[in-house]
């Protein structure tokens, strides 16, 4: 009958699911006015109301519920909890389990809360309302209300009584409407015509996309609807301009003896309540036994939350005693941490990477030349930190005696990878990731230069924070194996983007670039002269096009992922409509410009005009939102939030045909790590960002959108551009250039586990997922800092 062990949301339904609730509902319903008890079907469960958010007619209808079953019934709110003090929702999902409870009913005020409870905790779960996404047992007590009542109007055998070939408006705040999400739900697969009446600025982004029609006329929306839903207007939700006032809102879109005269003869009137009156619906309307069913709503709320209590209860084991049921969960598997080691790793002693004791001759290997586009057998010879000589013929007569002679075998040898955006805990927040974690996680990863952000604690805006930087590079050298090290300054002062940093200082004391990290400048005042002043010095200005008034809040791409999702959300456009500010600005300094990552169609089209208009400007796409779109964030994934939100799968493509046109000249990893307790969160409040720089290699290597590029391209795009654009000497594969390489396997496949990764956070949206290119070994200035050792690595090879 109802195989599930959660009732998490309708969409997760099938009609014959429905039916079972709706006709037990019905059972139940017919008991109340007789007096007659119900069965004790729940006789030694325990049933928890854990209410995140103030409610109650919920809690109490399930309280109500719950004890007419025979439950043993205990309410839990946000204030009476550990999570007032502190406490992890996780945390107390380890302390419920402790309880031993059989049924957790649960209201969130974040999406995907819920689902995310239910992962942790042995009972079944029961979706309450989280965030804008669901509300279930709302959406069935309705349906159950509207069966009943055109049972009653229409004869039991009408095709509405058995809830098919309704027309369904609803109407009012549906953006930050639960119940409009449930009932969109449960309508559309019962095969009814649902209809949405609202203001533009109340109809989220891509809700055609359920299968709904939209509305902005009041009348012609429920014109022969046979239910009119009314919805509450959420102003807690609100933030910023939805309606012009109240009066003008109840005018064009409350509900009134007049507009319900347009509906269907015998339409129903409903409201999940609290009512604001005067505001949704006319009190006259929603007093009026012969059209509205509102009172009925609240009276059919405890029976169909008996019928899901008693339904999920079925899933449940009923002989054990509690001491035999599943015990919780045990230790959570590491989730930062350094892990065990799986290379050999040998360490530097200075500041800057120590140059080879003596030359290094590579023999036998395919030789990948970013600046010729070019892959030749070959050979390479360094010496004193520098690539001495190359070529397909070097080494004829044989190498100079003097050299350590490494065969390749005929694998890839390349530049190392050049990462510009990568963020480090230090200073502020090191147990996420300090300068030898990070550095061991470059290169294993084949990089052998980070650029790090300034966004730490305190931020990078003191000269006097590169020295201590230095400092730390230095002291994790003598324990770590390292890549070398840079790093962007400040653009603003505690990149707050009201005053400019000391810019000059900063690019003495060896600042490659000026930028906020993910932080946008959102005064084009401010960022005008941050510009003008840069572009004064020849800085480069990295800057992240966000607009922050439309981005606000927002975790997801507005549209119909985050529409089904019920996530707060922002339009694409919001990157697109700060990039084009920054550009013209550009062309008002003549400044050196980079968007440091860019995600979206738009983005690519704007980049084009400025080039074409002859600006000095480049951008980078990150190895997210270069394989990833917003699909994949799935059931609340929260590895998969980023920042900027993943994108739609049209944008995604957009990153590619931009990258291979030549639009985005650089790919970055975009490493930013966040520990366990930061992730496992609801989507919305789990903190942005994914490690990557350990996979940033493999992932170029995996073809994005099945279209395999090219070596020399891949290495172009993560080791030349790059280290063009900041000014280093690095991604060369020629005479003179520095001596930091990467010798790897492009066609051996590992399968990548976010445990065994380098970096103390684990946050990897590539978890379990087999990629192609193992990294064998790792130069920096001459001298061998990694080598891949296969059994201690742990790792899947073909």
């Amino acid at each position: 009958m109802f195989p599930f062990p959660h009732l998490l949301g309708a969409a997760e339904l099938e009609r014959a699911h429905i039916e079972a609730i709706l006709d037990r509902a019905d059972h139940f319903a017919d008991l109340a006015p007789r007096h007659e008890p119900a069965p004790r079907s729940l006789k030694d469960r325990t049933l928890i109301n854990l209410f995140f958010e103030p409610s109650t007619r919920t809690q109490a209808s399930f309280e109500l519920a719950a004890k007419r079953l025979g439950a043993t019934v205990m309410n839990m709110s946000m204030k009476t909890s550990s999570m007032s003090k502190g406490e992890t929702l996780l945390d107390t999902a380890t302390t419920l389990n402790a309880m031993l409870p059989d049924i957790l009913v649960v209201r969130h005020d974040q999406s995907g809360a819920v689902a995310l409870l239910a992962e942790k905790v042995n009972c079944a779960v029961v979706n309450a309302g989280d965030g804008w996404h669901e509300h279930p047992t709302q959406a069935l007590l309705d349906a159950l209300t509207m069966r009943r009542a055109f049972r009653a109007r229409r004869g039991p055998d009408a095709p509405a009584a058995r809830l098919e070939g309704l027309t369904l408006a609803i109407c009012g705040d549906v953006a930050h409407s639960r119940v409009a999400r449930s009932n969109i739900f449960l309508h559309k697969i019962l095969g009814n015509e649902v209809r949405v009446v609202a203001p533009p600025t109340l109809i989220p982004a891509g809700l055609d996309s359920l299968g709904v029609t939209t509305f902005h006329d009041m009348s012609e929306g429920v014109r022969g609807a046979d239910v009119v839903m009314m919805l509450r207007l959420q102003n807690e939700r609100m933030e910023g301009a939805f309606i012009p006032s109240v009066r003008e809102y109840f005018h064009h879109y409350g509900l009134s003896s007049e507009e319900m005269s347009m509906a269907a003869p015998d339409a129903l009137a409903m409201h999940p309540g609290p009512m604001n009156r005067g505001v949704e619906i006319d009190s006259e309307l929603a007093d009026d036994p012969a059209r509205s069913v509102i009172a009925t709503q609240v009276e059919m709320g405890v029976a169909v939350r008996m019928a899901v209590l008693e339904l999920v209860a079925e899933n449940l084991p009923h002989t054990a005693p509690r001491s035999e049921r599943p015990a919780a969960p045990g230790p959570r598997p590491a989730f930062f941490g350094e892990g065990e080691r799986r290379a050999t790793l040998l360490a530097a002693t200075a500041a800057e990477p120590a140059v080879e004791p003596q030359p290094t001759a590579y023999v036998n290997a395919r030789l990948i030349d970013p600046e010729t586009s070019s892959v030749v057998s070959g050979a390479l010879l360094t010496r004193n930190g520098e690539i001495a000589d190359v070529g397909p013929r070097l080494f004829n007569d044989g190498p100079p005696a003097e050299a350590d002679v490494i065969d390749c075998g005929g694998l890839a040898l390349g530049p190392g990878l050049v990462d510009m955006r990568v963020f480090i805990g230090e200073p502020g927040e090191r147990h996420k990731e300090s300068f030898g974690s990070g550095g061991e996680s470059a290169i294993a990863g084949g990089v052998t230069t980070i650029v790090t952000q300034p966004e730490t604690n305190p931020p990078v805006d003191d000269p006097a924070l590169l020295d201590f930087i230095a400092q730390r590079v230095a002291e994790e050298r003598r324990d770590h194996a390292m890549p070398r090290v840079r790093t962007m300054g400040a653009l603003t002062k505690g990149l707050s983007g009201a005053q400019m940093a000391e810019y000059e200082f900063l690019l003495a004391r060896g600042a490659v670039a000026l930028t906020d990290g993910d932080q946008t400048v959102a005064d084009p005042v401010v960022f005008r002269r941050c510009l003008s002043y840069a572009a004064s010095l020849g800085a480069l200005v990295c800057h992240y096009p966000q607009e922050p008034a439309l981005s606000k809040g927002a975790c997801a791409t507005e549209g119909a992922f985050a529409t089904r999702r019920g996530l707060p959300s922002a339009p694409a456009a919001a990157e697109a409509i700060m990039l084009e500010r920054d550009l013209a600005l550009v062309a008002l300094t003549g400044a050196r410009y980079h968007a440091a990552q860019i995600s979206t169609a738009a983005s690519v089209e704007a980049l084009n005009r400025a080039r074409a208009r002859g600006l000095d400007v480049s951008a980078a796409v990150s190895i997210p939102h270069l394989l990833l779109c917003e699909d994949d964030v799935a059931h609340y994934r929260t590895f998969f939030k980023m920042a900027p939100p993943l994108r739609a799968a049209s944008d995604r493509d957009a990153m590619i045909d931009g990258l291979l046109s030549g639009a985005i000249d650089c790919v970055v990893s975009s490493h930013r790590p966040q520990n366990e307790e930061s992730k496992r969160l609801p989507f919305a409040e789990a903190a942005a960002g994914a490690v990557g720089v350990e996979t940033l290699l493999s992932a170029l290597l995996s073809g994005p959108g099945g279209r395999a590029f090219s070596l020399p391209f891949i290495f172009a795009k993560a080791a030349l551009n790059p280290a063009k654009r900041l000014g280093l000497d690095a991604g060369r594969l020629s005479k003179g250039a520095p001596a930091d390489l990467v010798l790897f396997d492009p066609e051996q496949q590992r399968k990548i586990d976010r445990r065994r990764l380098r970096s103390k956070s684990k946050n990897s949206p590539f978890d379990r997922v087999t990629l192609p290119g193992v990294v064998r070994r790792t130069v920096v200035a001459g001298r061998t800092v990694y080598l891949y050792d296969p059994e201690t690595m742990g790792e899947t090879a073909a």
